[in-house]
């Protein structure tokens, strides 16, 4: 890393790993603390709303987003070279994601109106990815560097979306044996 220029950027390595691996691990190592949550939940199903519909649209745009990336890194012709590096860090987004696909899904079916895990997850998320875009060196061929920069800045503005719409409560659930303090949003407890 080089902070002492006027342009700092991060190694791609830094990029790549840590701000990667840091908010999925927090999400993979916190699973099966929100699983246990949302199984002893006494409420159940929580109707289709145009929130939680938002929700999962911006989690499939966003697994759809580097699914694609990947393919394309994997598919791509012999003068783009795919780094193992990349390559690894799109596998451990790509699972992240579906997990916070079924997170969410889980949430519905159970009747979890709103989950701190979840907002955590895309907090640090938007953080690490705001680090990496931001800080990025600009040592690419324009070419590369134009789509690989559009992605990236739509993959952030898409996070962004996700953590907004996780700061509300989903509707009430059909059947609800909850208290207060479940019903509020996760921001207001």
């Amino acid at each position: 890393m080089s902070w002492d220029t006027t342009s700092p950027h991060l190694s791609p390595c830094f990029r790549h790993t840590a701000l990667v691996w840091v908010p999925c691990l927090f999400l993979w190592l916190w699973a099966p603390y929100h699983v246990y949550t949302a199984k002893s939940s006494r409420s159940k199903q929580i109707p289709w709303t145009l929130l939680n519909g938002a929700k999962f649209g911006v989690g499939a745009s966003l697994l759809i987003l580097q699914a694609a990336y990947l393919v394309v890194l994997l598919t791509a012709s012999a003068d783009v070279v795919a780094d193992r590096l990349v390559v690894h860090a799109l596998f451990l987004k790509c699972a992240t994601l579906a997990l916070s696909l079924y997170l969410d899904a889980l949430s519905k079916n159970h009747g979890l109106r709103t989950s701190g895990v979840l907002f955590l997850f895309w907090l640090l998320l938007l953080g690490s990815q705001l680090l990496s875009v931001l800080l990025q060196p600009l040592s690419e061929s324009a070419a590369q560097a134009d789509w690989r920069n559009t992605l990236e800045i739509v993959f952030t503005a898409l996070i962004g979306l996700q953590l907004g719409l996780n700061c509300w409560a989903d509707a009430e659930p059909v059947y609800s044996g909850t208290g207060p303090a479940e019903v509020n949003a996760q921001m207001s407890r």
